[in-house]
């Protein structure tokens, strides 16, 4: 099944929005935290009084600092896989990382403290780490065609976060959604990119000011879920510390 959100091309979000980009790198999500430039040293005294923006230090914009403390865990970790989901594709990437889960326990009795996956939420697959709150608002289940996991109906809940036994429509197991991945340990990553473009997406279907939406979901994301620069960041760096590939579709 294609989970396509508009049929809009991507170039024109990146070619209208190149400015708003920019901006938005620095108002960027909840995974990252902004460090204030440090204030000049005062130079000499003259003994005259200070004149109003004479010879003043034009204040440097701040930097964005991107959560990438997971990374330790995933070096100290004696399994770990990356679990790349650049489409919702019925939630194959927390599906996947819980068969992760349940192979090496199985086969070699292995404890979830022995096992960091990390789930990649990127591109088209963005909207399985957002919230209820966003996909109740914006009918996201209707848009992209997502059924309730109790009801069938389309979804007015992320059904990536919900699972209970005996859920006819579930598509991930009752100890294999968002958040009991994030209680089990697995690193669960999110692309700035794709949540932007979402975002923008949104904006132009409810006729809302994108900055203000785009603001919306980065605080709506699912606990747990650490915005990465984008996808192929999260997916190449956890690489670089251990992990094993797989692409989630």
């Amino acid at each position: 099944m294609s989970h396509t959100p508009d049929p809009r091309p991507r170039r024109e979000f990146l070619g209208q929005l190149a400015a708003t980009v920019a901006l938005a790198s620095v108002a960027c999500a909840p995974a990252a935290s902004i460090a204030a430039a440090p204030a000049p040293a005062p130079g000499p005294s003259t003994g005259a009084a200070p004149v109003a923006g004479a010879g003043a230090v034009k204040a440097q914009p701040p930097s964005v600092h991107w959560d990438d403390s997971w990374t330790a865990r995933v070096l100290a970790a004696k399994h770990k896989a990356v679990f790349d989901g650049p489409e919702i594709a019925d939630g194959e990437a927390p599906g996947q990382a819980w068969l992760f889960y349940q192979g090496l326990s199985v086969v070699s009795g292995v404890t979830d403290a022995d096992v960091v996956p990390v789930v990649v939420m990127r591109h088209k697959g963005i909207p399985v780490a957002f919230n209820d709150h966003l996909w109740d608002k914006y009918e996201i289940g209707k848009w992209l065609k997502e059924k309730d996991p109790t009801t069938g109906k389309p979804a007015r809940r992320n059904p990536y976060a919900h699972s209970a036994p005996g859920d006819k429509f579930a598509n991930v197991a009752p100890d294999g959604t968002l958040p009991e991945l994030h209680r089990r340990g697995a690193v669960l990553l999110g692309c700035s990119r794709a949540a932007s473009f979402f975002a923008y997406q949104i904006a132009e279907r409810t006729k809302q000011p994108f900055p203000q939406v785009r603001e919306e979901v980065r605080a709506n994301l699912i606990e747990g879920v650490i915005l990465q620069p984008s996808g192929v960041y999260a997916v190449l760096r956890a690489q670089e510390v251990g992990c094993a590939y797989i692409r989630a579709t």
